[in-house]
């Protein structure tokens, strides 16, 4: 469809930045899917959530920067 907005098919990975743990988001969701004590360990989780969906995985350094782009 030609109205889909594909920011929000996205997986994010980024570290908290109140706890020390690395969060899964989709899209431009506020909420975090899941918590991991390591990047890899979150990283392994949104690429199977976005195999399964269809979607994409971006990779976000400490600094909040995107570091890695999977489709």
């Amino acid at each position: 469809p030609e109205n889909i907005d594909y920011e929000y098919r996205i997986y994010h990975v980024t570290k908290r930045s109140d706890v020390d743990y690395y969060q899964v988001k989709y899209g431009k969701d506020v909420r975090c899917i899941k918590l991991f004590k390591t990047m890899d360990e979150a990283s392994k989780y949104a690429y199977t959530l976005a195999s399964v969906t269809g979607a994409s995985v971006r990779i976000h350094g400490e600094d909040g920067r995107i570091s890695k782009v999977k489709k």
